[in-house]
């Protein structure tokens, strides 16, 4: 009998540690490019993710603006121009600059984790718990997409410029722009 509890005991343990076959993704450590921007490398296959931080010196920001721009290319810049910082000013934003060299799945998670490591490193961590609005071109939209349909409950809205959307899309229940 004490055989057969402890083997089944044994099993229990076994089943109950095992992640039944699914692989469960590891965030990588990134390093800091400079004082306010954040980059993982080699997330994915040779993808990479990098985020700029810009926070108004004036204001307690009330939400974050996510930036992406299409084709894999660098909206990190996009949290220095003058005409995004008036506005996230005006609206009392963060401007939070992504680049993403392949939008993917984990993608959304990989941006809570960067603005994280920045917001701690300044001393700023309030940010990281604040809402998103998700402004997005192409495959940035489809980011913005996949951000607001995974953390629908941190999402307050996004915009999806010519971004290719799923058919799932109309159970997403957020407010577009």
């Amino acid at each position: 009998m004490k055989v057969y509890l402890r083997s089944i005991f044994i099993l229990c343990v076994c089943f109950a540690c095992s992640n039944n076959g699914i692989e469960v993704p590891t965030q990588p450590e990134g390093v800091f490019i400079d004082d306010w921007t954040y980059e993982f490398r080699n997330l994915e296959a040779g993808t990479n993710a990098k985020f700029k931080l810009w926070v108004p010196q004036s204001i307690k920001p009330r939400a974050t603006l996510v930036l992406s721009i299409g084709g894999g290319g660098n909206g990190t810049n996009l949290v220095d121009l003058e005409v995004w910082r008036r506005y996230a000013e005006k609206e009392k934003l963060a401007l939070l600059g992504i680049h993403l060299t392949v939008s993917t799945i984990n993608a959304p998670r990989t941006l809570l984790n960067g603005l994280d490591k920045i917001t701690t490193a300044r001393d700023l961590s309030y940010i990281s718990g604040l809402p998103f609005l998700l402004r997005g071109h192409s495959s940035g939209g489809y980011f913005s997409y996949n951000f607001a349909s995974q953390y629908p409950n941190r999402t307050i809205a996004y915009a999806n410029i010519k971004g290719r959307m799923s058919d799932a899309v109309n159970n997403l229940s957020l407010i577009h722009i």
